[in-house]
C-alpha cells in the first residue's frame, strides 16, 4: 500500500544475508537502496559487499571498529597498530579508512566527543593495497574466505 502511493522512495534492510537479499532484490518493487549488517575486519562481509557493489547497494557496517563481544580487540590487533603508527594515526582512524576504501559507510557507535572528532578527521589518509590485504587477513569468520574486494575506479 506504502510503496503503491508512492509515499516510500528508498528501502533498507538489516542483518540479510545475499541470499536473502538476492531474493528480495529479484521480486521487490523498490530494490534496497542499504543495508545494515555487523561487518569489521573480523567479519568482512565480502560476497555481500560484492553483491552490493554489484546491484549499487550501500552496504552500512556496523561495529567497524570491533563488536561489543569481543571488547575492542580490533583496535589491538598488532598489524592494526603498526599500520597508525606508520601513518601517525588512531588504530580507529585506520579501521574506519579501511572500511571507507572498501567502500562501504562505517558507523561508529560513540558518545564520547573526542572519539567522535578523531574518527573524523582522516586527512587524506589512504591505505595501500598491501595494508588492507593485511588488515583484511584479520578475518575470522569462517563464510568469508574470498580476500579483498577489488574495487575499480
Amino acid at each position: 500500500a506504502v510503496v503503491s502511493t508512492q509515499s516510500t522512495g528508498n528501502i533498507g534492510l538489516s542483518g540479510v544475508s545475499v541470499q536473502q537479499l538476492e531474493a528480495i532484490s529479484n521480486i521487490a518493487v523498490i530494490k534496497p537502496f542499504a543495508i545494515q549488517v555487523k561487518c569489521n575486519p573480523y567479519s568482512p562481509k565480502t560476497d555481500l559487499l560484492q553483491f552490493c557493489l554489484s546491484r549499487d547497494i550501500l552496504l552500512i557496517a556496523m561495529f567497524p571498529l570491533d563488536g561489543l563481544d569481543s571488547k575492542g580487540s580490533l583496535l589491538k590487533e598488532e598489524i592494526v597498530v603498526n599500520i597508525a603508527s606508520k601513518h601517525k594515526v588512531s588504530c580507529a582512524q585506520v579501521l574506519l579508512c579501511w572500511a571507507l576504501q572498501r567502500q562501504t559507510l562505517p558507523v561508529v557507535q560513540t558518545l564520547n566527543i573526542d572519539e567522535i572528532k578523531q574518527n573524523i578527521m582522516q586527512d587524506g589518509l589512504c591505505l595501500s593495497e598491501g595494508e588492507m590485504e593485511k588488515i583484511h587477513q584479520l578475518c575470522k569468520s569462517n563464510g568469508d574466505t574470498h580476500g579483498l574486494v577489488k574495487l575499480t575506479s
